[in-house]
């Protein structure tokens, strides 16, 4: 079990069924979630509803369907402290693959490394050399990465358009066709995964689409952000998913040193 699924089980258990006010408007750049409302829990039926005025919403998300959201998130997280250790991640690897190269050195020495690509300026180099980067920052770029991966899941009111979250949205559609918790086969099974991510420079651009419904969460994800937020879990959410796969890449050192995260920003928005 992850540690989102673990500490919303215990804020559940703990609940107590009644209405309470819902979650502010919060908006940064053009990141919106959720407009102040009325959120209701119904232990007796396991639903949990929001209410909002403006815009209208009155949805209803059963508990089982929130858990299985959060299951998804689960899989896609990483605490702080182990974020790196996804460059020997297997899906890792199928975005952004190893290859063994011969390197010469300065006196003349041949030695077959280990390799890999800066998914920025393209480069090659030892595994060693490349530095694992957060697409969106650490700091300041929490709420986009929560609602990146919320895109993927289908809880945003446009899907995903990025190589990477694309093949994610797809993959969790794909798995969910198979048995008990299927989406953790996602990380097992490459299969479900369609390939490389190319470097920028070598990346045909995509229709921008609607940004803002991409940065918007439909009924879904509001009911379930409400939730999360109204059991405390915000600040744990934010860590989870900025240290998670969909939002670490590797990069050079200059790349990652030499400008800002919304210069890297692909598409840059």
């Amino acid at each position: 079990m992850g540690y989102l699924e673990t500490a919303f089980n215990a804020k559940w258990a703990l609940a107590t069924s009644g209405t309470f006010n819902g979650p502010l408007t919060i908006s940064q750049g053009r990141v919106v979630y959720v407009d102040q409302g009325v959120l209701k829990i119904d232990k007796e039926k396991s639903e949990i509803t929001l209410a909002t005025i403006t815009p209208h919403l009155q949805y209803t998300l059963s508990l089982k369907d929130a858990i299985e959201y959060i299951q998804k998130l689960d899989a896609m997280s990483r605490k702080s402290t182990t974020y790196a250790d996804l460059k020997d991640n297997s899906t890792f690897n199928v975005f952004y693959p190893r290859e063994m190269k011969n390197l010469l050195y300065f006196n003349g020495e041949i030695k077959n490394e280990a390799t890999r690509t800066c998914t920025n300026c393209g480069v090659v180099l030892p595994v060693r050399l490349l530095q694992m980067d957060h697409q969106r920052p650490k700091i300041g770029g929490q709420i986009e990465a929560v609602v990146k991966v919320m895109r993927i899941l289908q809880l945003t009111l446009e899907e995903p358009r990025g190589p990477k979250c694309r093949q994610l949205h797809n993959a969790f559609i794909e798995a969910k066709k198979h048995p008990t918790n299927p989406w953790i086969l996602i990380f097992t099974h490459q299969n479900f995964l369609t390939g490389t991510i190319k470097p920028t420079q070598l990346r045909e651009e995509s229709p921008p689409g609607n940004l803002d419904d991409r940065y918007t969460l439909n009924n879904r994800g509001s009911v379930l952000y409400a939730i999360l937020r109204h059991f405390g879990m915000g600040d744990l959410l934010d860590i989870c998913l900025v240290n998670g796969i969909a939002n670490i890449r590797p990069l050079c050192s200059a790349c990652n040193g030499g400008r800002s995260n919304k210069d890297r920003k692909y598409p840059p928005v």
